[in-house]
Order: structure tokens, then C-alpha cells, then sequence
């Protein structure tokens, strides 16, 4: 008979300010009717920790000289609406009103007033290389989006009086389509005095920066083209009605208060003005390039007669890096075992948690919620925030005393990724990855070059791209979620393979609702989580082989985002599923490496954004060596997080697992905005399995400790519960009998016997009917070889039986 059966209680400490406020709560046993997802309540939301922002303060955080976002006219929440596809189900998606940009990148132009506001806008559609929108009046209005709140449903939408707009267009009329020859924007400079873009208009070189004169009401836009081998066009605004062109040096748009002047002035290079398709377009012919200036003149009832002469750009010197811009902010970590620190009940002496205490407190009204990060050589980390900043974090030592915070780079759109690599920093955001330099070794980022801008981008806050990893031969990795989007919205709901060079961009996995997190483990294999839903009955890991399914495009369960030629009638099983109740929202994992962790070295990690917790994910280790393994188990790690987790990388220069998340809004026990965290080997032994095995009529589990021989090989010390999941349109899935298919609940399996290795640190337990099944439990009550207790839960799957 087991001798004590249970869970333990979570504490979730939740920092604010110098204080550690501790809130308990006692997540329900898996196999308790609460843990299924028919019988769950809904989850009220959290109050607001002290460190969480006003929305009002929110809308004044400073985004640096520019932001990358989509941008809609109106910032009213999208709607969800039933969608039929050819060869799958019905089901919901977000259909959005009208939009400026899908991939902007919004500039504020003119002087501030006293709130911050600048006297105008414009935004550049980075995926057709126009100038897509300018107002005058404001910024953005970002009130209830994902900015401002966790979960938020609005649009980032213009704030201010539009002066002029492009629309999307037809290519064969003057548009630009996504994706055409030669045709891409190349990245953003961060000049002392400007913002300077950097695109390829079919083969041409175009550099391009933007003001606005305040007292004229007029728009500049200066030019710098290179060579081109025949006639290009730049779309300029729309032209559809009362188009009046002067000599094609000037135009007259509209009428009354909404009639605009386009001008060209400081030329350099030939080119007129002209209509093509509805738009006005500046052309000019092959040449050797040169320098142009476009002025956009508001002209209302008070219109100047003259505009004031502009002097031509000096691109060297815009793109030039300026001086630094933001101060360095210092704080003070947390040791977990700090004296005077008592450890907590059931804590595992093998590991302890540290807090890196992130400057929520800080001039910018920066929100730091973390959206990855990494390790550069000498052990400085890069930390990712959703509202675009990238902080480097030096001072990461064994006492995290003074932890020094620089704002690297600002204006990314919302990432949930970064990696390092050879001391450069990439970052995946909703519009593209980018790779950032630091071009004057100032700590600052001058230079954003689009790496790859791969995929479309849906602004809905579904439509998010998750993580960011690489394999040992340098390919990248990125998943995009699947739900609330339309199937044929390139790379939603599915998992990205990208080679090393960012050039080409495949899927290598479909059928993803939410898979926030992924990973690669031994060097070459891809992790990637999902969790529960509609098509995805319980959290899970599934494990990837590129050079097995880069074209095979393996379904993995959301049917919607199948992605097939045929509707598929299964999906491809995990390695390991997870009951809702232990990871109801998964994030990222990881391998520990080599020469980390004792023990536990190559074994993985798995992370919980929703339980805000961490876990060891142990591959089948009867598999044989150089295949994939086919069926994993995870045990939680007894650690306590005031955040949900979705990133886990071990820092190569201290070899310890450094995580972080978000909490707040969306299904997650953590309630801080941000954190990043330690988990610190101790280097006692520790009491969760260091190996798991399916054997021959059984399975087996490793220790890094010797046990007590006597009691582990008596079977009513452990137990041992199984049972499957059923695949439906249905949120989530009860359990269901492995023996009786069509019975819901669990069953007891009986251990048999139990064999203890000579070491005492390998149990073999011997079933009755060992057989496939979605989930077991296998619960120990033991006692070590020095007298103290082990007690372990364990949640394998079993996809194959010797």
C-alpha cells in the first residue's frame, strides 16, 4: 500500500519592489474530476501586482525613435467569425478591420508636445516598401492592446488626423506585391538625427529618411537611390480623385481642407511625378542614381503660398550611430538559499531558485515582460521584452549583487524570442527576425537588419511567433500559432525550419494551436509544446527530426492548420503528453548539457508557462543509440516561480539553467509582469529520477541517489495509474480507460514485483499488461540509503512496448 499520496502545495512568490509577498495555492490532482477540462471553472483574473503599469502610464513608455508594430485605423477589437475551409473543419478566426500596415514600422516626426506626443506620424510598410499612412496630431493610440495589457484585444491603431494614405494595391498598376524579385527591405539605422530606412526596390538600393515642418504642415520625404538598370517607380499616396500634375514636378490632390500638395524638390536625379492605378507615383528612368526630396503639404484654408527650402540629406552621416541614449539601471538579485533563507517544505536538495530582479522601476516606463533570452560568450545575458526592448544584463555572478541593466535595443515588434550567437544578437518578432549591431561599440544597437521577414503577420493577439532556437549546423527555428487564423496565411500553425544564411524558410511541422516554446535537443533534433484546446485534448511535446520532415510536414494535431493535402484522420503522437492539471499552457525546453547538473546531464528540460514551473523531461533511455527516442516522462521540478515559464537556456559560463516568462492575463498561476530566474545545481544529490526507461514488461527508473534496497523493492510502495485521451473538436479531453476505450477514467495497473539495481539507484517495476498508452502516473513513497525520505511523481507516455 502506497504510503502517502498527494501534491504538494505551490507557493508562488510574487516580487514587488524589495519585498517577496507569498501566495499558496494547491493545484487539483490530475485525476480529480476538477483536472478535466469539462468540469474546470473559469480562472478569475489576477489582481494586479505592484509592479504592473497603469495603461495610462503604459501609453507614455518611450518606444526609442521608432516602432515596429501592425497598425490599424481604428483600434477596436477584431471579431471572431466562423470560417469553413476546402479540406477541414469549421471553426473560428479573427477577422481585422481596416489596416494601415500588417509589418509597420511607425516614426514619429516634429517636435513633442508636453505629453509626449509628437506633432506627426508616419508608418512604413516593410512588406511592400511603401509609405503607407501619415497623421498629423499624435502617435498611436494603444489603449487596451497587447502594450498595454497582457491579453489585449484592440489594435494599435493611428492616433491623430491621417493626411495621406497608400492602399494595398495591384502590382500590375503601380503595387508592390510581398515577396517580388529583388524587392526587400533590408533593415532601419538609428541615426543621431533620423531614422533612416534601408530597402531594394527591384535591384535598386533605396535609403530613405522622413520629416515634418510643423509651421507648413508638410511631410518630407529624402530620398538616396542607387544605380538602376531600368525605370523604377516609388508609389507615393492615393490618387482618386481631383488628380491635378504640374510639368510631373508637382501635384494636387483632393479638395478644400483635404487637399494635399506632392512636390519634388533637391533633385539630383531625373524623375516626375505621375498616376498609375489610382496612386501617384514618382518614376524615373535607368540611371546612376542620385537624390530626390518629396514634400506632402496639408494644405487647408490657411496654406502658405511658398514652402521653405529644405537642405538635401547627407545619408553618410544620418546612418552614421549616434550618441548613447539610455542610462544603465542597477539592481540587486535574490539567492535562494540566501542565510536566513529556510528552505521550503518538499524543496529537492539538488536545487535551489535565484531572482536576477528585474529594473521594473526605471525612466522609460519600460514593461519588462520577458520574452526570451540568451547568453553571450562571457556569460552576459540579452533579455527580449513583448513591448520591443532588448537589455543586456552583465553582473551575473555566483552572488547577483549588482546587476547592471543597458537598453540595447528598442521598437521590436512584440518578441517572444532571441538568441545569441558569436556575440550577435537575433531577435523573433511578429514581422521578422532581426539581427542587431552595435556598429560604434557604444552597448547600443544602431542598426536593424531584417535577417529574415519569412511568413505573414496576422495583428490579432493570437496571431503571435513563439521562440527562437538554432541546431548545431546553424539553422534557425520558430513556430507560429495556428489559432484564430486562416489556413492559408503562410507559416501560421506550423513549425519553421530556416537556414543559417536566413534566406529560405520551410515548414517542417503543422497542425500547431498555441505552441509557445520549442527547442533543440542534441544538437539536431526540434521540441516544440502545444497545449490544450480545441483538436489538442492535453499539453504536449513533440519531437521533430529536420532531416527527416522538412516537405514531410508531419500533422500534430490542430485540424484546423493541418496543412495536407487531405484532411488527416490522426495526428502525429507526442513523446510525451502532460496532464492539464501538472502544464496547462507548455513554454519552451532544452537540453542540459554536458558537464551540468551531475547526473541529470543529458537529460532535458520542459517549462510551464501556465503551472509557472519547470520540469525534467527524461527521453526514453532504452532507445537505441543515435535514434530518436519515441516516448519521454516529465517530473516537475519542486521549484516555485511568480511567473509562467517559457524559456529555459543554461548560461555556457557558469552552467546553470537560467529561465523566464511572463504571468498575468492569460491561463498562468504566475502573477508578476516578468521574471528571470536561476535554477542553481547545488550539487547535493537530488531526489528526482535522473533516467526513465520502458523495459521489457515494465519500466524503470534511475536515481541520483542510493536507495534504501529493503523498501524500494517492496511493491506497495509505488502505484501506478494509466489512461488515454480522445482527439475531437472539444476543448481538451477527460480521461479515458486504455483497457475500455469508451470508459471514462483511469485504471490501476499493478506493479508486480519491483527490482532494485546492485547500486541501489535503478528500480525496475514489473506490470501487469504493459501496453501503449497516452499518460502514466507512477508514483514512489521510498526512503534513500541514509534515512531520508524520496517521494516522486512521474507522468510518462508509453507509444511503443518492447
Amino acid at each position: 500500500m502506497l504510503r502517502y499520496r498527494g501534491l504538494a502545495l505551490c507557493v508562488v512568490s510574487l516580487v514587488t519592489g524589495a519585498s517577496v509577498v507569498a501566495q499558496v495555492n494547491k493545484p487539483a490532482d490530475p485525476k480529480s474530476a476538477d483536472a478535466k477540462p469539462s468540469a474546470a471553472k473559469p480562472r478569475k483574473p489576477a489582481t494586479k501586482p505592484a509592479e504592473n503599469k497603469p495603461d495610462e502610464w503604459l501609453a507614455q513608455m518611450d518606444y526609442g525613435p521608432f516602432l515596429m508594430t501592425s497598425v490599424a485605423r481604428s483600434g477596436k477589437a477584431y471579431k471572431s467569425e466562423g470560417f469553413q475551409a476546402d479540406n477541414g473543419p469549421k471553426f473560428p478566426v479573427d477577422t481585422i478591420p481596416d489596416m494601415v500596415a500588417t509589418k509597420g514600422i511607425v516614426i514619429p516626426l516634429g517636435p513633442k508636445d508636453a505629453k509626449g506626443k509628437p506633432a506627426a506620424t508616419v508608418v512604413f510598410d516593410t512588406e511592400r516598401l511603401t509609405m503607407a499612412a501619415g497623421w498629423i496630431g499624435g502617435w498611436l493610440d494603444v489603449t487596451g492592446s497587447m502594450l498595454t495589457n497582457h491579453k489585449g484585444t484592440s489594435l494599435v491603431a493611428m492616433e491623430g488626423k491621417e493626411a495621406f494614405r497608400l492602399s494595398a494595391a495591384d502590382p500590375a498598376v503601380g503595387g508592390i506585391a510581398p515577396g517580388s524579385a529583388n524587392t526587400r527591405f533590408i533593415g532601419v539605422y538609428r541615426g543621431d538625427k533620423a531614422v533612416v530606412l534601408s530597402y531594394e526596390l527591384k535591384g535598386v538600393a533605396v535609403l530613405e529618411t522622413s520629416a515634418f515642418d510643423a509651421e507648413t504642415q508638410t511631410f518630407s520625404r529624402q530620398f538616396q537611390f542607387g544605380e538602376s538598370a531600368g525605370p523604377v517607380s516609388v508609389p507615393l499616396v492615393d490618387a482618386v480623385n481631383e488628380v491635378k500634375i504640374i510639368n510631373g514636378q508637382v501635384a494636387t490632390l483632393g479638395a478644400g481642407d483635404q487637399k494635399l500638395r506632392v512636390a519634388l524638390t533637391n533633385r539630383s536625379s531625373p524623375g516626375e511625378l505621375s498616376v498609375a492605378g489610382q496612386r501617384l507615383v514618382l518614376s524615373f528612368p535607368e540611371g546612376k542614381g542620385g537624390k530626390v526630396e518629396v514634400t506632402l503639404t496639408v494644405q487647408g484654408a490657411n496654406a502658405p503660398a511658398s514652402l521653405p527650402a529644405v537642405k538635401p540629406s547627407d545619408f553618410p552621416s544620418l546612418v552614421a550611430a549616434g550618441p548613447t541614449r539610455w542610462k544603465p539601471i542597477t539592481t540587486a538579485g535574490k539567492l535562494g538559499d540566501a542565510p536566513g533563507t529556510a528552505p521550503k517544505k518538499g524543496a529537492d536538495p539538488a536545487f535551489v531558485v535565484d531572482d536576477l530582479t528585474l529594473p521594473f522601476k526605471n525612466d522609460y516606463n519600460a514593461w519588462f515582460r520577458l520574452g526570451g533570452h540568451d547568453f553571450f560568450s562571457d556569460g552576459r545575458a540579452a533579455v527580449c521584452t513583448i513591448n520591443g526592448d532588448v537589455w543586456i544584463v552583465s553582473g551575473i555572478d555566483a552572488k547577483l549583487e549588482k546587476l547592471t541593466w543597458t537598453r540595447f535595443a528598442t521598437g521590436l515588434y512584440m518578441p517572444l524570442g532571441l538568441r545569441v550567437i558569436d556575440d550577435k544578437v537575433y531577435v523573433c518578432g511578429r514581422d521578422q527576425i532581426t539581427r542587431l549591431h552595435d556598429t560604434n561599440n557604444d552597448g547600443e544597437a544602431d542598426y536593424y537588419e531584417n535577417f529574415s521577414s519569412a511568413g505573414e503577420t496576422h495583428p490579432s493577439y493570437h496571431g503571435l511567433v513563439f521562440d527562437l532556437q538554432t541546431d548545431v549546423a546553424g539553422n534557425f527555428y520558430y513556430a507560429r500559432g495556428g489559432i484564430g487564423m486562416k489556413p492559408e496565411l503562410d507559416g501560421h500553425g506550423q513549425l519553421i525550419a530556416l537556414t543559417k544564411d536566413g534566406k529560405t524558410a520551410k515548414p517542417i511541422a503543422s497542425g500547431l494551436r498555441a505552441p509557445n516554446g520549442l527547442g533543440v535537443v542534441r544538437g539536431k533534433w526540434v521540441t516544440v509544446g502545444d497545449n490544450q484546446g480545441n483538436w489538442i485534448p492535453t499539453s504536449r511535446v513533440s519531437l521533430i527530426d529536420p532531416a527527416v520532415t522538412v516537405g514531410a510536414n508531419p500533422f500534430l494535431g490542430f485540424l484546423p492548420h493541418h496543412h495536407q493535402k487531405t484532411m488527416p484522420s490522426e495526428a502525429a503522437p507526442p513523446i510525451v503528453w502532460i496532464p492539464h492539471a501538472l502544464d496547462n499552457s507548455s513554454g519552451g525546453q532544452c537540453d542540459i548539457p554536458a558537464g551540468a547538473w551531475g547526473e541529470y546531464a543529458g537529460q532535458w528540460i520542459h517549462t510551464s508557462f501556465g503551472a509557472a514551473c519547470a520540469m525534467l523531461l527524461l527521453p526514453d533511455a532504452a532507445t537505441p543509440d543515435g535514434q530518436m527516442p519515441k516516448q519521454a516522462a516529465v517530473a516537475r521540478i519542486p521549484l516555485d516561480f511568480a511567473t509562467g515559464i517559457m524559456r529555459p537556456r543554461f548560461n555556457p559560463k557558469d552552467g546553470q539553467l537560467y529561465v523566464s516568462g511572463v504571468g498575468g492575463g492569460w491561463q498562468t498561476k504566475g502573477t508578476a509582469d516578468g521574471g528571470l530566474y536561476r535554477i542553481r545545481h547545488t550539487g547535493k544529490p537530488g531526489h528526482l529520477p535522473t533516467k526513465f526507461a520502458v523495459v521489457s514488461g515494465g519500466v524503470q527508473l534511475s536515481f541520483a541517489v542510493a536507495l534504501d534496497k529493503k523498501d524500494a523493492a517492496d511493491p506497495g510502495n509505488y502505484a501506478v495509474e494509466q489512461w488515454n485521451y480522445k482527439w475531437t473538436e472539444k476543448y481538451g479531453s477527460p480521461d479515458f480507460s486504455a483497457i475500455n476505450p469508451e470508459k471514462a477514467g483511469n485504471d490501476e495497473v499493478a506493479v508486480k514485483s519491483v527490482i532494485v539495481s546492485e547500486d541501489g539507484k535503478t528500480v525496475t517495476l514489473k506490470l501487469d499488461k504493459l501496453m501503449p498508452v497516452n499518460q502514466m502516473l507512477i508514483e514512489c513513497k521510498l526512503i534513500t540509503a541514509d534515512d531520508k525520505d524520496l517521494d516522486v511523481k512521474v507522468y510518462a507516455t508509453i507509444n511503443s512496448v518492447p
